[in-house]
């Protein structure tokens, strides 16, 4: 173990990390609108993520990361929403599959929409489930790895512009 601490807390830690890189992300991509969104998002994701603490739940593995997924994919899926408006109301560019954030978008847009129920209902499929939790899991491999790809594609058409 790195640092003698338990890997459940890294987890969070992670997820922590993503979802401010997310909410700086979009708030860029949205050039500054919307603020109100990016900062209900992160008191309410730090609150949970507080009470969680507070609670101590924090060294279980899925004990609280389905309400902090939860939390996460409400703010990509009506981030992505509020992109599409602004990108088909501009129209910057002639083509989105020239643009590199089409790719990013639509890697966000598949994975947290595909894993919502997945960490919504994480912790009833572990206790519930627990012979068919491998193939739940496999699910979300299939979606990350999809997600995957398509930031690779996104990269990759952002360096040869």
């Amino acid at each position: 173990m790195i640092l003698k601490v338990d890997p459940s807390i890294w987890f969070k830690v992670y997820t922590t990390i993503e979802f401010f890189v997310l909410i700086q992300y979009f708030y860029r991509l949205l050039k500054g609108k919307y603020t109100y969104l990016h900062y209900f998002f992160g008191i309410l994701y730090s609150v949970c993520f507080g009470f969680i603490l507070y609670q101590g739940k924090i060294d279980n593995f899925m004990d609280g990361d389905d309400y902090l997924q939860l939390i996460e994919s409400v703010f990509v899926i009506i981030a992505i929403l509020l992109w599409m408006k602004y990108a088909f109301i501009n129209l910057e560019e002639d083509s989105l599959l020239k643009y590199p954030h089409f790719y990013f978008i639509s890697g966000l847009l598949f994975y947290f929409s595909g894993t919502f129920f997945l960490y919504l209902l994480g912790s009833v499929i572990l206790e519930n489930e627990k012979e068919y939790f491998i193939d739940y899991w496999m699910l979300n491999l299939f979606f990350n790895i999809f997600f995957r790809i398509l930031l690779l594609i996104g990269i990759w058409k952002a360096r040869v512009q």
